[in-house]
C-alpha cells in the first residue's frame, strides 16, 4: 500500500534575497494528514517556478487569482516507491470524490475533484519562521505540458479558493431550501 499521508519538499535559498523557499507537493487523498511524512526532493527536480498574478478584464480592482507554474525535471527523481507516489501525483493530479448522505426524504450525493496541493513558503533573512505566500492545487491535466525528450513536466497550480469555488455543485443547495419548505 503506497504511503499517501506524505508531503514532498523541495527547498532551497535565494542567491540574491538569501532567503530560504520550501515549496510542498500534498497528494490528493480523502484521509486527514496525521503526522505527514516529509520527504525531500532531490537537488535539481525544480526547473523553474513563476507566480503569476493580474487584475481581471473588467476595471474594478478585482485581482484574478493567483497562480503558480512550476516546472519539474523527472530525471532528478529516483524510482522508489516515494517518488513514484509523487510522480503518480504530478502527472496525474485529479481524484473525483463522492459523499453521499441522507437529508430529509432522500440521499443527497456532493461530488468533489480533489488535486494535489502546493504550498509555497518563505522564509526571509534573519526570521524564525515560514510564511505561506501561497496555498493552491493542480487538478487539470490538460494544464500539463511534457517534454519527453528532456523529461519534464509544466505543471500549473491555481488558487486554492478558486479551486474551491470552481469545484463545488451550487445546485446541491436546493437541500437547505427543501429543508425550509418541510417545516
Amino acid at each position: 500500500m503506497p504511503n499517501t499521508n506524505v508531503i514532498y519538499q523541495y527547498k532551497w535559498k535565494g542567491l540574491k534575497t538569501q532567503w530560504e523557499y520550501v515549496l510542498e507537493f500534498i497528494p490528493p487523498d480523502t484521509t486527514n494528514l496525521n503526522n505527514p511524512t516529509i520527504i525531500e526532493l532531490p537537488s535539481g527536480t525544480l526547473v523553474n517556478l513563476r507566480y503569476s498574478y493580474k487584475y481581471d478584464r473588467f476595471p474594478l480592482g478585482m485581482p484574478e487569482a493567483p497562480a503558480l507554474n512550476i516546472e519539474l525535471s523527472l530525471l532528478e527523481i529516483p524510482n522508489t516507491d516515494d517518488y513514484i507516489e509523487f510522480k503518480k501525483a504530478i502527472l496525474n493530479p485529479a481524484m473525483y470524490y463522492d459523499w453521499t448522505f441522507w437529508f430529509g426524504d432522500k440521499y443527497r450525493k456532493f461530488e468533489f475533484v480533489l488535486g494535489t496541493l502546493v504550498n509555497l513558503n518563505i522564509k526571509p533573512l534573519g526570521q524564525s519562521q515560514y510564511f505561506t505566500v501561497f496555498v493552491g492545487v493542480v487538478k487539470n491535466v490538460d494544464k500539463l505540458k511534457y517534454d519527453l525528450n528532456q523529461k519534464k513536466v509544466t505543471l500549473e497550480a491555481t488558487n486554492l479558493i478558486k479551486h474551491v469555488l470552481e469545484s463545488f455543485d451550487f445546485t446541491a443547495l436546493e437541500m437547505f431550501s427543501d429543508f425550509e419548505q418541510q417545516n
